[in-house]
């Protein structure tokens, strides 16, 4: 299963949502987990590698920081970013995360539980994608 890193946040924001009990619950855990994980050590150190990198600076090599918290960049930051957030987090399809992703996947495609609209409507479509993908790879193992 391939998720871009521009589809984390949302896809962890809609499952961290969903109120949900026991086990159901725990493996939406367990999969936000991998999220989480994927996120704090791999997106946001090349992210803020990048802004390092690419960020305007003063004349004391600071990043130069605008009135509303935001901080200039080159066109290079711009397309090392594109690059960066359209790689793929992959999660294997074996027996040890079956359970967990088949769990999910039901959550994601289940109409009457995922209501979501503008930006998140976006990231739902995709990973219902991957989600759809990962259902039918289980059915034909069986």
């Amino acid at each position: 299963m391939q998720i871009k890193n521009k589809d984390i946040s949302n896809t962890y924001k809609m499952l961290f949502d969903l109120e949900l009990k026991g086990k159901t619950s725990r493996l939406r855990s367990r999969f936000n987990r991998i999220l989480q994980e994927h996120y704090n050590n791999i997106i946001q150190p090349e992210e803020n590698e990048l802004k390092n990198q690419y960020a305007i600076k003063d004349e004391n090599n600071e990043i130069i920081i605008d009135d509303k918290g935001n901080f200039k960049v080159t066109e290079e930051y711009l397309n090392e970013m594109s690059i960066l957030l359209n790689e793929e987090l992959h999660i294997d399809l074996n027996e040890a995360n079956k359970e967990m992703l088949l769990t999910v996947a039901n959550l994601f495609l289940d109409e009457e539980l995922m209501i979501v609209s503008g930006e998140l409507a976006e990231t739902y479509d995709s990973v219902c994608e991957q989600f759809e993908y990962v259902i039918q790879f289980y059915e034909s193992q069986d």
